[in-house]
C-alpha cells in the first residue's frame, strides 16, 4: 500500500515529537499510525510495546487486524469480557496491542501493564479524552505524572476528524484545540485541503426536505394517550417509591430496590412510550409492523422475575398500564387509517400508510440519491438514532422489494440496555455481534446493498464501499454531522440530510457546521499560542506495591466486589451514600478552593461522603473532606478499597481474591451499569431495596469480620 504525500509529511511530524493527525474520515489517519508503528519496530520487544486504543468493541478487531496485516506484528485484542486476571504472560508475547481505553485503564491501575514499557500509545478517535473519560485518566493519572517524575513515556499519536463535539466560534475552538493539545502532550498537525482533495473523496451534501403532512391525522389523540400513560407510570412509581423509603428495611436494601424500580420505570417511559414516538413519524404502516416487536419486549422485561428488586406486583402494574396504553393506540391509528381494509398490494400499502418522511426515503433509494448517481451499484447507509426504527426501517426497504435494493440489512448496539453478566443475555449479544459482523462484510462485497444503522457504523468502521448516506434523522451534533459524512468514501458519493419543510433552525446549524469545519482546518495550520486553565482534579489515589486507582475506578472497583460476593438469587448487594456539608457552609462558597488545589492542599471545609456497604453489622465508612460533591464520593470509595485490601479481601493487584466455588445464581448488575453508575456521579444517592440482609451461609467470613 502506497502512502499518500500528506501522509508522508504527518509520518515525519509524528517521528519527531507527539502529534495529534487532524483529518477527515476516509483520508487514512490509521495508516499515518501503522507506518509509524513499522518505523518503531525495532523498539519493540519483551520489554517495549505498542498500544493502540479504541472507542468502541466493533472497532477492536478491525484495528488489530489492520496492524498484523501491514506490519507482522503479533498483535492481540483486548476487551472487557477477556478478563483481566491472567495477562500477564499474553502481554509479554505480543508486541502490538488493541484495547477499549477503560480496559486499558484497569489493567495499567492493577499493575498488568507500565506506561513507562510503552513505545507507542494510539489513541484513535481522541477527541474523547474530555472531562473523566478513560484517554483523560490514562493522560492525568499515569503518562503526565511519569513524566513529570522523570520516568519514560510512549510516544503519543492521536486520531481525530473531529476536536469539537458541537459547533463553536474561532475562540471557542482554539482552547478545545489547546486544552486537546495539553491533555495529549501533543500538537495538532492536519494537511492542506488541496493536496488531501487529491486522493480522498469527499461525498456531495444536500438538504433533501420532506412534507409536515401526515399520513395519521391522529397525533393528538395519540399524544394525549402517551401523556396519560406516562402520568399514571409516574404515579405508580412515586407511591412504590415512597413505600420502600417507609419500609423497616435497611438502607442498602431501600437503595437496590429504587435503582431497581427507576430503571424500569425509565424502560417502560422511555423505550416503549420513546419508541410509540418515534413509530407515529413513520407512519401506521410501520407502527402496526413494529406492534409485536413492543410486545415482545415487554413480554421479556416482565418474565425476568429473578432481576426486581422492588414488589413484583408493582411492575406488572407498570407493564399492564403500558400495555393497555399501546394497545389503545393502536386502535386509533387503525380506525383512522383504516389500514386493515386496505386491498391493494404490499407496496401500495405502504406508500399510502407511511408518512412524507419515509416516501422521501422510498424515493431516494429508488433514485439512488439526489438524481441518478453516476454509480450504478449502490450501496446506501441510512442513520436512525433508534434500534427500534432500523427494525421498521429494514422490514419495509425490504417488503417494498425495489429493484435498487439487493437486499437490506441493519445494525444496532449489541450491548445497549443488555446485561451481559446474565449468560443467556450474554449469548444473545454474542449472537447479535456475530449477526453485525456478517451484514458489514456483506455490505461490503455487495451482497447487501442498504444498511439501516444507529450511529453504531458511524465512528471509525470501515465500509469504503459505502457511496450514499442518508441521515433519516438530522445529526444531534456537529461531530455527528462530521463522523456520518465520512462514512460515504466512494467517488461520485452523496450525502443527504432529511429535514422537514419549513425547518430552519435545521437548515441554520447545517449552514453553521459547514463553516465550522472550513474554519477548524484553517486553525489546525495556525500556529497561533492560546493559553488555557487545566482543569481542576482532585489527585486522591490508593496505592499498593503493585497497583494504583483513582476515585472513579474505586467506585467501580467496590460495585465488582460487591457483584463476586455469592449470594442468593433474590438478594442484591448495594451500596447506599449521603454527602453532606461539613463545618464553615459559607467559606466553601468562597473562590478559595482554586488556589488550594493548586497548592496541592484541600481545605478543611466543603463535602463529607459516607457510605453504607450491605454487611450483617453494617459499619458507615467516610472519606476526606472535597470541595466537590463526586470528589468526595471518591474518596469514601478509596476508603473503602483501602480496608478491603488490609483485610485481604483484595490482592497487592487490587483484584478481588478469589473464593471457594458456592453454587450461586449467576445474574448480576451489568458491570456497564455500575460503571455508568459512577460515571454519573449522583450527588444524592437514595436507593432501595426490600430483599433479605445477608446470612452467614451467602458470604465469607472475611465478609463479616471487615467492619468489626
Amino acid at each position: 500500500m502506497q502512502a499518500r504525500p500528506y501522509q508522508e509529511e504527518l509520518l515525519e511530524k509524528a517521528k519527531e515529537k507527539n502529534i495529534i493527525v487532524y483529518l477527515g474520515t476516509g483520508s487514512g489517519k490509521t495508516f499515518i499510525a501503522v507506518m509509524l508503528i513499522k518505523h518503531m519496530r525495532d523498539l519493540l520487544g519483551r520489554s517495549k510495546k505498542v498500544v493502540f486504543l479504541v472507542n468502541n468493541v466493533a472497532l477492536l478487531e478491525q484495528q488489530a487486524q489492520v496492524i498484523r496485516d501491514c506490519t507482522g506484528l503479533n498483535t492481540a485484542s483486548f476487551c472487557g469480557a477477556d478478563g483481566v486476571d491472567h495477562w500477564e504472560k499474553e502481554v509479554q508475547e505480543q508486541s502490538g496491542m488493541v484495547f477499549i481505553h477503560q480496559v486499558f485503564l484497569d489493567a495499567v491501575a492493577h499493575g498488568f501493564i507500565s506506561i513507562s514499557n510503552l513505545a507507542l500509545l494510539v489513541m484513535d478517535e481522541c477527541h474523547h479524552a474530555v472531562k473523566n473519560h478513560p484517554y483523560s485518566k490514562i493522560m492525568t493519572d499515569w503518562y503526565h505524572p511519569a513524566k513529570k517524575k522523570g520516568r519514560a513515556v510512549p510516544k503519543v499519536l492521536g486520531l481525530s476528524a473531529s476536536i469539537v463535539v458541537k459547533a463553536v466560534k474561532t475562540e471557542e475552538f482554539r482552547k478545545e484545540k489547546a486544552k486537546l493539545e495539553m491533555m495529549l502532550d501533543a500538537v495538532v498537525e492536519t494537511a492542506d485541503g488541496i493536496s488531501i482533495d487529491l486522493f480522498v473523496n469527499s461525498a456531495r451534501e444536500k438538504i433533501l426536505h420532506y412534507s409536515a403532512s401526515s399520513s395519521l391525522g391522529c397525533e393528538e389523540e395519540v399524544g394525549k394517550v402517551i401523556v396519560s400513560a406516562r402520568k399514571e407510570l409516574w404515579e405508580v412509581k412515586e407511591n412504590e417509591l415512597s413505600a420502600i423509603m417507609k419500609s423497616g428495611a435497611d438502607v442498602n436494601s431501600k437503595t437496590t430496590s429504587a435503582d431497581s424500580l427507576r430503571k424500569d420505570f425509565k424502560f417502560f417511559v422511555n423505550n416503549i412510550f420513546g419508541s410509540i414516538g418515534a413509530l407515529l413519524e413513520l407512519g401506521v404502516y410501520s407502527l402496526v409492523s413494529m406492534e409485536g416487536s413492543l410486545e415482545e419486549d415487554i413480554k421479556s422485561k416482565c418474565e425476568r422475575s429473578d432481576t426486581i428488586w422492588y414488589r413484583e406486583e408493582v411492575r406488572d402494574m407498570m407493564a399492564d398500564i403500558t400495555k393497555k396504553n399501546f394497545r389503545s393506540i393502536i386502535r386509533i391509528a387503525i380506525a383512522k387509517s383504516q389500514i386493515l381494509r386496505f386491498s391493494g398490494s404490499e407496496k401500495e400499502k405502504i406508500l399510502k400508510f407511511s408518512g412524507s418522511k419515509v416516501l422521501k426515503l422510498i424515493e431516494i433509494i429508488e433514485n439512488k440519491g439526489f438524481g441518478q448517481s453516476e454509480e450504478m451499484d449502490m450501496r446506501c447507509i441510512v442513520f436512525v438514532e433508534r434500534k427500534l426504527i432500523s427494525l421498521a426501517l429494514h422490514y419495509l426497504i425490504w417488503k417494498l422489494k425495489l429493484a435498487t435494493v439487493v437486499d437490506v440489512g441493519y445494525c444496532y448496539s449489541a450491548n445497549a440496555n443488555r446485561n451481559v453478566k446474565d449468560p443467556r443475555e450474554a449469548e444473545e449479544v454474542n449472537k447479535e455481534k456475530h449477526r453485525m459482523k456478517e451484514t458489514l462484510r456483506k455490505f461490503r462485497i455487495g451482497a447487501v446493498n442498504v444498511l439501516v444503522s444507529t450511529s453504531v457504523v458511524e465512528e471509525g468502521i470501515d465500509v469504503p464501499s459505502c457511496n450514499l448516506v442518508v441521515k433519516f434523522d438530522f445529526p444531534q451534533t456537529f461531530r455527528s454531522y462530521i463522523q456520518s459524512k465520512g462514512r460515504a468514501r466512494k467517488k461520485g458519493s452523496q450525502y443527504i440530510l432529511l429535514v422537514e419543510e419549513g425547518d430552519s433552525d435545521k437548515e441554520a446549524r447545517y449552514k453553521e457546521w459547514l463553516g465550522v469545519y472550513k474554519m477548524s482546518m484553517r486553525e489546525c495550520h495556525s500556529r497561533m499560542k492560546v493559553q488555557v486553565e487545566q482543569d481542576e482534579r482532585d489527585g486522591e489515589f490508593y496505592c499498593t506495591s503493585e497497583a494504583r486507582v483513582s476515585g472513579i475506578q474505586a467506585m467501580v472497583l467496590l460495585y465488582r466486589y460487591l457483584q463476586k460476593i455469592p449470594v442468593d438469587r433474590f438478594t442484591r448487594l448495594t451500596p447506599a451514600w449521603t454527602i453532606q456539608m461539613s463545618d464553615n457552609e459559607d467559606q466553601i462558597r468562597r473562590n478559595q478552593s482554586q488556589l488550594f488545589v493548586g497548592m496541592g492542599l484541600l481545605p478543611p471545609h466543603g463535602y463529607l461522603a459516607r457510605v453504607q456497604l450491605p454487611h450483617k453489622t453494617p459499619r458507615k465508612v467516610e472519606g476526606k473532606v472535597k470541595v466537590r460533591k463526586e470528589w468526595a464520593k471518591r474518596s469514601a470509595a478509596l476508603e473503602v478499597i483501602r480496608l478491603l485490601h488490609e483485610k485481604g479481601e483484595l490482592d497487592d493487584s487490587l483484584k478481588v481474591k478469589k473464593k471457594e466455588a458456592v453454587v450461586v445464581d449467576e445474574d448480576s448488575q451489568d458491570e456497564d451499569d455500575a460503571i455508568k453508575k459512577v460515571q454519573e456521579e449522583t450527588a444524592d444517592s437514595s436507593v432501595t431495596n426490600s430483599h433479605p440482609s445477608w446470612t452467614p451461609s451467602h458470604a465469607p467470613l472475611s465478609t463479616f469480620t471487615l467492619w468489626n
